[in-house]
């Protein structure tokens, strides 16, 4: 495999699982997955991670981007968001989007060191589309923050 980011063609348990550690809804996950693409990060024969690119009107989205726990804060997160302003650039799209929680600091901070900017916020985006509260950071999660970032 070498280390490097592929195109997923069959979701294994292992890139199901990681997907929901970013996104806990079994339900969103699977629908998301119907119309995304999906890479996964490899290193040797090790997942690293995987990333969901959704194409929006407009933009491309990353609707999922989860790192397996042992790589987290190593820069990979970085690498993948770097692989879609390239990939979204080759299709013709200059407008990139991503998501996240408001309770999500590490992510908040990493999306807008690389460039990212908020453009929305969805109250109770968590409280209405999940059906288990969801904890981050010993806080109750309940907006949803947008970010994104023109590449031209």
């Amino acid at each position: 495999m070498g280390n490097q980011i592929n195109k997923i063609t069959v979701i294994t348990k292992d890139h199901f699982d990681l997907l929901l550690a970013a996104d806990p809804s079994n339900e969103l996950v699977q629908r998301y997955l119907k119309n995304g693409l999906c890479f996964e990060y490899s290193l040797e024969d090790e997942l690293v991670g995987v990333l969901v690119l959704l194409k929006q009107l407009d933009s491309i989205e990353i609707i999922n981007l989860s790192i397996a726990e042992k790589f987290q804060r190593q820069g990979y997160a970085t690498q993948f968001i770097e692989f879609s302003k390239k990939w979204t650039l080759q299709h013709n799209v200059t407008t990139l989007k991503i998501a996240t929680g408001s309770t999500s600091f590490h992510q908040l901070y990493l999306y807008q060191k690389l460039g990212f900017r908020m453009y929305q916020i969805d109250p109770d985006f968590f409280i209405k589309n999940y059906s288990e509260p969801i904890y981050e950071n010993g806080l109750h999660l309940k907006d949803r923050i947008q970010l994104k970032m023109k590449l031209i």
